[in-house]
């Protein structure tokens, strides 16, 4: 995988074969049916986001030949409602970052997940976020 919109698919993949009974919805997309009922039976959803960090040479072999390191984060905004406290958000960070720490597939490789509550969101749910550093390579 050599692109940035080819990642994308696979570190989304991953979380819908893996947690396919956890209520997600990516960036830029409404709301899938189960995050908007998720979200009207107080139940826990979560939000995924993809961000690109850097990128940098990390390689040249010639002068068709150079090695490129991209660098991201996988970032799993889990939501809980407000004034339940965080044992259900946390066990839920647990369950993402254990699916992607240190894990390796179509040519992304994680690194160790941490875990950041963020708080309440102003719409009654609390957010906490578990972020994902991955990188990945290609050649130009």
């Amino acid at each position: 995988m050599t692109t940035f919109a080819g990642e994308r698919g696979p570190i989304e993949s991953r979380f819908l074969t893996n947690l396919a009974s956890t209520p997600v919805c990516f960036e830029n997309v409404p709301d899938p049916s189960a995050v908007t009922s998720a979200k009207g039976a107080g139940s826990p959803w979560v939000r995924l986001t993809i961000r690109d960090t850097a990128s940098r040479t990390a390689g040249i072999a010639g002068a068709n030949d150079i090695l490129e390191e991209h660098r991201g984060l996988i970032i799993a905004q889990v939501f809980t409602r407000e004034n339940t406290g965080t044992a259900a958000g946390r066990t839920l960070a647990t369950t993402i970052a254990t699916l992607y720490r240190h894990a390796r597939f179509s040519g992304i490789k994680c690194l160790t997940p941490f875990c950041r509550v963020v708080g309440n969101d102003g719409n009654g749910w609390l957010q906490i976020n578990v972020e994902v550093p991955y990188r990945r390579f290609s050649n130009t």
